[in-house]
């Protein structure tokens, strides 16, 4: 997961002359210098699937890609890939049809707070208010664990989150034929429920556990953390499933 640090708003002209419409002007949402809506005005706004990636010739679904679904955990907004279109598609289609930005996929899923939220992209754009946004899921929020996964071990967008058998080659502290059962419970009782999760930052009773994996370049994965009583999962940077 990342943090939005530099919402801003830019204005550029999108060519549509191939559609008639000639070179109209749109607005665009960027942090930083990452793009993140193409076209503010052309976004299916009041849906639970956004496009944020508009072709250019500015119909919604013209293009793959680029689609959204924004969850409320606590006090933040987290724009996360489109998972429930993602799981409804016709077989073939989920992951080309319904991928999201590439940025989601580098980065993982965008971490809002609500005064950012609700003062800055709610005044610019008709984004939902804060108080109606879903809350995020426990099948969501193993989803996103799963996004997160290096090498996509967990298995592809449109699969259930699956740990493979002897992947785990050793872990950071204690034993890791220990731990892998425990993350696996913990990544089970999360993929099936429909129950709203919290995320909570991890703090100084928490020992995080980086697992060491069987694959090219040995990958370290930092996915368990234990407070002497309980496992949870983690989301970067530094986030506890609970």
């Amino acid at each position: 997961m990342w943090n939005l640090k530099a919402p801003k708003i830019q204005k550029s002209l999108v060519n549509r002359s191939s559609s008639g419409q000639g070179k109209p002007e749109a607005k665009q949402l960027l942090d930083g210098e990452e793009l993140l809506i193409n076209a503010i005005e052309k976004v299916n706004w009041g849906e639970d699937a956004l496009q944020f990636e508009i072709c250019h010739c500015g119909i919604v679904g013209c293009q793959p890609g680029g689609w959204v679904s924004l969850r409320r955990v606590g006090t933040h907004i987290v724009v996360t890939p489109a998972f429930t279109k993602i799981a409804e598609a016709s077989p073939g289609w989920e992951t080309l049809e319904f991928s999201p930005p590439k940025y989601l996929l580098k980065k993982g899923a965008l971490w809002i707070n609500q005064e950012t939220y609700t003062n800055t992209l709610c005044s610019v754009a008709p984004f939902p208010t804060f108080e109606t946004v879903s809350e995020l899921t426990g099948w969501e929020a193993a989803k996103l664990f799963q996004l997160e996964a290096p090498n996509r071990l967990l298995g592809k967008q449109n699969q259930s989150p699956t740990l493979p058998s002897d992947i785990i080659l050793a872990s950071s502290d204690g034993s890791f034929l220990q731990q892998v059962p425990e993350l696996t419970r913990c990544l089970d009782r999360l993929t099936n429920s429909l129950h709203p999760v919290t995320l909570h930052p991890v703090t100084a009773q928490d020992s995080l556990i980086t697992f060491y994996v069987d694959m090219a370049g040995l990958p370290e994965w930092q996915a368990l953390s234990y407070n002497g009583s309980h496992y949870s999962l983690v989301l970067g940077p530094g986030y506890l499933i609970r």
